[in-house]
């Protein structure tokens, strides 16, 4: 692996860094897709606060970080596998989701669940220990600093 990426999309570069950042706080939706397995929802800014974004998205209010500094100009917002905690179905607080596990694949010390949200597909990677049935309900808790906003693209609204 390259110490910097070039990311091209359609013969020009829109993105460049280092492994780390693309695959962490990507700018691009088409970053975030390429690098790794990446949910990536349609948002609305509410309000900044502190490095962080209020949106609204088909998830509902998300407490999401901005790396970029995008505020009302973010038009996605990144959620990966790893930045989602499976918690009861009673948790409370903040950028909690109501999910229902719909598949669930054992991969040794690990669980790849699969989780519809109203008609939003997520995913998350938890414990081979948390052994949760297909149809259960839980509440997904979304890393705070881990929901990444991402710049609007007009090609992909169109």
């Amino acid at each position: 692996m390259s110490d910097r990426i070039v990311v091209m999309e359609k013969g020009r570069i829109v993105e460049q860094g280092t492994p780390t950042d693309l695959y962490l706080k990507p700018r691009r939706h088409f970053t975030a897709q390429l690098i790794g397995k990446a949910e990536v929802f349609a948002c609305a800014a509410v309000q900044a606060d502190g490095g962080f974004v209020a949106v609204d998205t088909p998830l509902g209010r998300i407490r999401a970080s901005d790396p970029h500094g995008l505020g009302a100009n973010a038009g996605y917002l990144m959620i990966r596998p790893e930045s989602v905690e499976i918690l009861p179905d009673s948790a409370q607080g903040e950028n909690l989701v109501p999910a229902v596990v719909t598949h669930k694949v054992f991969v040794g010390d690990r669980t790849h669940y699969s989780f519809v949200s109203g008609q939003n597909p997520l995913t998350a990677v938890a414990s081979a220990y948390l052994d949760l049935p297909v149809g259960r309900s839980v509440k997904l808790s979304l890393y705070l600093e881990r929901c990444v906003l991402l710049e609007h693209d007009s090609a992909l609204a169109a």
